[in-house]
Formats: C-alpha cells, sequence, structure tokens
C-alpha cells in the first residue's frame, strides 16, 4: 500500500497541530491448511514521511505488526499442538486521535504507543472412552510483555494454565454433564507479583425436549491474587439457568448464580431474525487481568479454509486483531462486566448493523465504566466501487473522576481500478468531550490509499 493522509489535529490535543504524511507500508500474509496441519502469518511495516517531522521513518504499523496462529495435530484425533504469537502496537491511553491510529510509530506518537508482545505454546491431548467419557488434557504456556501502561509501568508476564476436562460421551443423550478442573499461575519468578487461581466446576444439563434443556453448575475456586487479597473473591459458585432452542433461527442461554463475591448474571442470545436480519447479544462476568485478555485473544485465534484470522468461538472473521480498549492498557486484577449486542440487515446492495456495548472493570480501590454503541451502513454502489458511513459514540468514565465522551463519523469510498489493485478514499472526524477541559478536542482527517495485491 501506498498513500498519503492529512490531519488539522495530528496528537488530538485542544491546540493541535496539522500534519501531511506520505507513507508506504509493504505487509505479506503466509497461509498453509491441510487436515492435520494450519498455519498463518501476517506481518507488515510501514515507512512515511511527516512534514511535521520533516523527516522519513520506517518502524511497525500499528494496527497489525505480526499475527500468526498455527496448529499441528501430531495424532489424528488424539495429540495437537498449538503455537500462536502477536506483536503489535496498543494505545496506552484513549486520548489519541485517528491520525496516530493509522500512522507507525514515529517518535512523535511514541508517547501513547507501546508494544505488546504475547505467545502462547502447548499441547492438546483429546481421548474418547469409548462412548460414554470423552477428555481434553491441555497444558498452555503464555507469555506477555507490555512495554507500558496507563500506570507509566510495563510488565513482564509469564502464564500457566495446566487444564482438565471429562465430558458425557454420545450414550448419554437426555443428562450431559462435565466435570472441569483448572490450575492457573501468572507472574512466575516474582512473588510479591505471584497470582494463582485453581477451579474446580460441575456442569450438568437436562434435556426436557429438542427446544428446552436446564442448566446447572456447581464449583469452587481458589485465589491467590495480590490486587484481591482483602476482598472475598474465592469459595463456592453455582449458578442455573435454561436453555432454549424454539427453532433452527433462535439459540438463547440464560444463567443465574454468585460467583467472585457478588450475583451472576449471564445470558447469550443468537438469532437470524429472517434470512436478512440477525441478532447477536450476550453478558458475562469474569475476573482477570489486561495479560489474560490479550492470551485469551490469542487462544481463540484460528484460520478457516481460505487462511483468514477467525475468532474459534463464533467462526467470524477478525479483521482487526487490537480492538480499543475504552480504558486503555491498565495494571492489576479486576473483575470484568461487558454486555455487547449486534443486529445485521442486509438488503440487495446494503448492509445495515447497530451495535452497543456497556463494560465495566471493579478494581480493588474503584471501578470504571464504558457504555456506547454505533451504526454503520455499507453499500455496493457498482461491481467496482462501495462506500461505507458510520458513526460511534462512546462515553468512558474513569476511576479518577475524568469522564469522556467521544463521538467518530466516518466516511469511505473504495474502488477497484483494476483486478488486485484498489483505491481507498477515507474521511473521519472526531470529537472529544470531558470534563477535564484541557482534553476537549476535535480532529478532521483525511486519507488516499492505494493497495495492489501480489
Amino acid at each position: 500500500s501506498v498513500g498519503s493522509f492529512y490531519t488539522d489535529n495530528v496528537n488530538f490535543e485542544s491546540d493541535g497541530e496539522s500534519d501531511f504524511v506520505v507513507f508506504v507500508r509493504p505487509g505479506v500474509t503466509l497461509t498453509q491448511t491441510s487436515r492435520r496441519f494450519n498455519t498463518a502469518l501476517d506481518f507488515s511495516v510501514s515507512g512515511e514521511y511527516s512534514t511535521e517531522e520533516e523527516g522519513f521513518e520506517f518502524g511497525v504499523v500499528n494496527s497489525s505488526n505480526l499475527n500468526s496462529a498455527n496448529r499441528f495435530e501430531i495424532v489424528d484425533d488424539i495429540l495437537a499442538f498449538r503455537v500462536n504469537a502477536a506483536i503489535n502496537q496498543q494505545l496506552i491511553d484513549t486520548e489519541v486521535g485517528t491520525s496516530a491510529a493509522q500512522a507507525s510509530d514515529i517518535d512523535r506518537r511514541q508517547n501513547n504507543f507501546t508494544t505488546v508482545q504475547r505467545y502462547l505454546v502447548g499441547p492438546i491431548l483429546t481421548y474418547r472412552f469409548d462412548r460414554l467419557v470423552n477428555s481434553e488434557s491441555a497444558v498452555q504456556v503464555g507469555y506477555v510483555n507490555i512495554g507500558e501502561t496507563t500506570d507509566g509501568d510495563g510488565s513482564d508476564s509469564l502464564d500457566v494454565l495446566v487444564s482438565q476436562i471429562f465430558s458425557s460421551g454420545p450414550l448419554f443423550s437426555t443428562f450431559l454433564w462435565s466435570l472441569i478442573g483448572s490450575y492457573e499461575k501468572d507472574d512466575i519468578g516474582d512473588e510479591e507479583e505471584e497470582r494463582e487461581q485453581t477451579s474446580f466446576a460441575a456442569n450438568g444439563e437436562y434435556v426436557i425436549d429438542r427446544n428446552w434443556s436446564l442448566l446447572g453448575t456447581v464449583g469452587y475456586d481458589d485465589i491467590n491474587d495480590p490486587d484481591f487479597r482483602d476482598e472475598d473473591v474465592d469459595g463456592p459458585f453455582w449458578n442455573v439457568g435454561f436453555a432454549a432452542r424454539p427453532n433452527r433461527r433462535l439459540t438463547s442461554e440464560v444463567r443465574f448464580g454468585q460467583r467472585f463475591g457478588g450475583d451472576e448474571v449471564l445470558f447469550r442470545l443468537d438469532y437470524e431474525i429472517s434470512e436478512r436480519a440477525s441478532l447477536q447479544a450476550s453478558f458475562d462476568r469474569t475476573l482477570e487481568t489486561e495479560e489474560q485478555q490479550f492470551l485469551r485473544d490469542l487462544s481463540f485465534l484460528g484460520i478457516d479454509d481460505e487462511g483468514n484470522f477467525i475468532d474459534l468461538r463464533t467462526g467470524q472473521r477478525i479483521t482487526d486483531l487490537d480492538e480499543l480498549d475504552p480504558f486503555g492498557l491498565q495494571q492489576g486484577t479486576f473483575i470484568r462486566e461487558r454486555f455487547q449486542s449486534r443486529l445485521d440487515y442486509a438488503r440487495r446492495r446494503d448492509n445495515f448493523a447497530v451495535d452497543s456495548f456497556y463494560e465495566s472493570r471493579e478494581f480493588f480501590d474503584g471501578t470504571e465504566e464504558a457504555v456506547g454503541g454505533g451504526a454503520s451502513w455499507r453499500r455496493q454502489l457498482s461491481r467496482e466501487t462501495n462506500s461505507v458511513l458510520s458513526f460511534n459514540v462512546r462515553n468512558t468514565d474513569f476511576e479518577d473522576d475524568r469522564v469522556d465522551q467521544l463521538y467518530t463519523l466516518r466516511a469511505g469510498l473504495n474502488h477497484d481500478l483494476h483486478q488486485d489493485l484498489t483505491l481507498s478514499l477515507n474521511y473521519v472526524h472526531q470529537r472529544r468531550d470531558s470534563n477535564e477541559v484541557d482534553r476537549d478536542a476535535t480532529e478532521n482527517f483525511v486519507s488516499l490509499t492505494l493497495t495492489k495485491f501480489f
């Protein structure tokens, strides 16, 4: 890709400076798929000339530097080995402007970007005891290095997870069950920062008929965490609920219970309203760290038959592995609650989407909350040309009494000049209103990009 962009507020500040940048971004994607081996590698870099800096700089692309997902089946349906890796530029604080999110890691933007490295490796052993019991044993070793966080300190974390799952085999049809045990240890080598969690759970599902099932879980958490040493987050937990599948288009699950020292409500909804419209919604509650979130992304990183990166939980393609975190990079353990929904509708040449989310993070000494949503419209203008228009709004209430409202309007046009040659024109208007007046800012950003695939 080659192109240029102009912004009237390069650092997204109250008294920001304008900048014009010319860039070149070479990248390569390697994929190999077969019955037993699946590998994918995506790597890209960027070089650019900035009128503000008056110099040429070469560095990594903030949105995607290196992503790799690999799964090797050593013994058919028995032993597999997984190796995943990612090295990306992440926002430290969410005050950055559009242009800084587009450009490479040059000096003027390094203050709000940091390199995050994450690696995951481990074997998975599956075995079926006749038709009675299925077994899955897994060991996962993960390493995460975060250069800086909103507190200024980086982190260097090693995570070891050992898990064992026994589940009911095909012989069971009315009562389905599973027994799960796991042990996880973080930050090995530094006793003051070590975090350990041992969990056991017994899950049951009683199938009333093909449309309804009763669900139940009982278990126990043993958590040793310096950030929550004074909090009652370990002990027994439970939940009960139901799963409804009244027709082939609707799948839903609702659970109520207690865990991590509080009430717990979990639900998931997938509804194919019609052949053109679908609705997805979910809510969950977890105890985790920033490093665990990065490793969880890798755990569910896979590739489809065409070599595209996908989320193995949903089967959906992943276009950006670095979705902007509403709170920025943070240290410590927190209880995370997240609701998200998405409504999609397709009609001839048009695709419409409406999404919303709510997230809260409860730390030992405070809680942060973010809520937002948006809408997008994509239209196929002709065989060679398509357009996109979107609007998003997000309100973030930070722990230090700072409250930001971020509004983003995007418009884009893509035209295929020739086979494997695309020209893209994009405009972004972004505004931030904050109760801290010196954080108020607006930005207008225009880019023109030519991309050739070989």
